[in-house]
């Protein structure tokens, strides 16, 4: 159920990552950042896959249901209170915009000057001549 509910949760966290930056590049760091850290850097399965030598050993001897067992934290409730807070982060992050670049490039493609996907994200579009 915590898996599902994760996998969910983190789609949303990256969705929203993307809408704010309109560049897969943020959301794929992101991505990234989290797999590395759990099983690279601390050894936690990583949706069951267990990296062989971590840079640190750590145990999840928690209850299953807290820490996601053999499948790793991304099944456990403690990454769903992580991922929870985290979607209101990067929606509200004030330094996360669009780039100028990309900016010229959705003004440049938006039908009638407006843009394809508002949904509250502030950016630099603004959408008015």
């Amino acid at each position: 159920l915590f898996s599902t509910a994760n996998t969910t949760l983190a789609g949303v966290w990256l969705s929203i990552a993307y809408l704010r930056t309109r560049n897969l590049w943020f959301p794929t760091a992101l991505h990234f950042a989290w797999n590395w850290t759990m099983g690279v850097f601390f050894g936690i399965p990583i949706s069951g896959l267990r990296i062989e030598r971590p840079l640190i050993i750590t145990s999840n001897d928690g209850p299953a249901w807290l820490t996601g067992g053999d499948y790793g934290s991304e099944g456990g409730a403690a990454a769903t209170v992580v991922l929870i807070a985290a979607i209101p982060v990067i929606w509200r992050a004030r330094w996360l915009r669009v780039s100028p670049e990309m900016n010229a490039t959705l003004l440049d493609r938006a039908p009638n000057r407006e843009a394809a996907i508002n949904l509250g994200l502030r950016g630099e579009y603004r959408g008015e001549d």
